[in-house]
């Protein structure tokens, strides 16, 4: 059983977050998309020149294309594009994402003035004429962003849409010029100037491959959320040696066999993990660590995962590792250090693999009555906040409900449910639609009178929860000192009710799954789980806190 497997085969493209992988760079002269404006100027991410002005203005206001901004055409725009080779002699490799905004007859793009053209007629259809082409019809687009295509050599021009392919033909280019007019067919605005909007032109000076055009189609359709878009692949990477060789594992095999099958519904787990658990180098227990930020240098860690993922195509970041950093305690230097250690790691890994989600995995709790509360609040404290402050890094579900084999790891039964909630969340995170519960039950207000503290909680997929009475993991501190709870239990399908021991009088903090939650302070049995039925999840950490005018969520 593949355990990461579920949840990926029968999803379709979203408008969460896309991943961006980074593109083939051999031979990208032109990369424009409505992201790389600036100001006035239409800035051009390859090695060749910006695009001219030629009518109209730059504008990138008027709409988005699944939440990524795009330049408007409204008939009166024209960029002029030296692309430095001519369609008679030269290859090259072209994809634009856009959309029509009326179907007039108007054209997207042209190279030259009577060459390879795009165009949209009066009937909402889009069609390639010139280089063999004549009123090629592809697909409906009537305002629907659409993906094409064209790949060109000296014996024929391809063109696919939305990844299909429509035809090919003979190369019938005769003519030298090396202009492609963006918004227009002509050096001058006129009536088959676009009207619409574009949000990516990438041109290539040779035919790319099959495997690097796939690259670029999938990098712009989950952009800009292309329709259907069929992924050929889903390549996970991660840290947390023990934790994602499990949640990996294939049945009888060793944790060093976890290359899954290169299809969609089986992802590949490139396993980057290693031995170890300290972000920072000063919380190293000897095993390794990802970040000094004495001298702001990557250690052994960060080098065994950058080697894993040379030269392949990641999609998403899992990370679930034990750590060590916990055992520095909390304190606001040491949060900090964290908290920036992190952050440097996590762009750092996308400065190699592109701008892919990252998904952290909650702390879980540990085992035995040898902990660092103090470590642990400071480490997830930090991890949610991250979750909050940055839209490419999310939380998993948590696991500290879930059964331990030992200190720190869980039972192979639970890495099974686990590894259906990383897996369930992974894939809402990366734009697609996942329909049941995602990220499990949170409180949304907390109250108090006298010794009564009363709470709300907001559902996910579920709609009650259990246990009823005997509810474990609240702690409630007054000033810094805990107050016992004498009991605590569901008062409402969406309520929960505490008994303090006594009435505080200072700073107030309620803490739900605080610290280490070891077996003398927690029956990890009766945390709060939702009903809902296929993926009942648990009650998400928080820490609200009253310094006196009402509870607020710190966290």
């Amino acid at each position: 059983m593949l355990k990461l497997g579920l949840g990926f085969g029968t999803l379709k493209p979203g408008s969460v977050i896309p991943y961006t992988p980074p593109i083939p760079q051999s031979g990208l002269t032109t990369w424009l998309e409505g992201d790389t404006v600036s100001g006035s100027n239409w800035v051009n991410n390859g090695s060749g020149a910006n695009p001219s002005l030629i009518g109209g203005s730059l504008r990138t206001n008027t709409r988005t294309l699944n939440g990524q901004p795009v330049v408007t055409f409204l008939s009166d725009t024209v960029f002029s594009l030296d692309s430095g080779m001519n369609p008679s002699t030269d290859d090259f490799t072209i994809f634009m994402v856009a959309m029509t905004d009326d179907g007039t007859n108007d054209c997207p793009w042209s190279y030259g003035t009577n060459e390879l053209r795009m165009y949209a007629n009066t009937t909402d259809f889009l069609y390639i004429i010139g280089g063999g082409y004549s009123g090629t019809n592809l697909v409906d687009t009537a305002k629907v962003p659409f993906l094409t295509t064209v790949a060109h050599d000296s014996t024929q021009t391809a063109v696919r849409y939305n990844q299909a392919v429509d035809s090919t033909s003979v190369n019938t280019f005769t003519t030298n010029s090396t202009t492609i007019y963006l918004g227009g067919r002509t050096n001058a605005v006129d009536s088959d100037s676009w009207n619409g909007y574009i949000a990516a032109f990438i041109l290539y000076d040779r035919k790319l491959d099959s495997d690097e055009i796939t690259q670029v189609e999938e990098y712009l359709a989950a952009k800009y959320k292309v329709a259907d878009y069929a992924y050929s692949a889903m390549n996970l990477s991660g840290a947390g040696q023990s934790n994602m060789a499990n949640y990996f594992a294939v049945s009888g095999e060793t944790e060093t066999e976890t290359e899954l099958a290169n299809t969609f519904t089986t992802p590949d787990f490139i396993n980057g993990a290693t031995s170890g658990s300290a972000l920072i180098k000063s919380n190293d227990d000897g095993s390794g660590y990802w970040y000094d930020p004495d001298t702001s240098t990557f250690g052994g860690a960060y080098d065994t995962w950058a080697t894993s993922v040379s030269g392949k195509t990641i999609h998403a970041i899992i990370w679930d590792q034990g750590e060590s950093d916990r055992e520095a305690g909390d304190s606001t230097a040491k949060r900090a250090e964290y908290k920036a250690g992190l952050i440097a790691l996590f762009n750092k890994m996308r400065s190699v693999v592109g701008n892919v989600p990252i998904l952290i995995v909650p702390l879980s709790r540990e085992d035995n009555t040898f902990a660092w509360d103090d470590g642990y609040e400071a480490v997830r404290r930090t991890q949610i906040e991250l979750a909050s402050e940055y839209d490419w890094i999310g939380l998993t579900p948590e696991k500290y409900d879930l059964a331990m084999a030992d200190n720190l790891h869980l039972t192979s039964a639970s890495y099974d449910v686990q590894a259906v909630r990383n897996a369930r969340k992974v894939s809402h995170f990366m734009g697609y639609a996942v329909t049941g519960n995602l990220d499990g039950p949170k409180i949304n207000a907390v109250s108090r009178i006298g010794t009564f503290v009363g709470m709300q909680i907001d559902h996910d997929a579920g709609t009650d929860f259990t246990p009823t009475t005997d509810i474990n993991g609240f702690r409630f501190f007054d000033d810094g000192v805990e107050i016992p709870i004498t009991s605590a239990s569901r008062t409402g399908a969406d309520t929960i009710s505490l008994v303090l021991s006594s009435t505080p009088s200072g700073t107030e903090t309620l803490v739900y799954g605080y610290g280490a939650m070891t077996t003398t302070d927690v029956d990890y049995t009766k945390l709060v789980v939702d009903n809902e039925a296929t993926y009942p999840l648990p009650l998400h950490a928080a820490r609200w806190e009253n310094t006196g005018s009402g509870f607020v969520d710190v966290n």
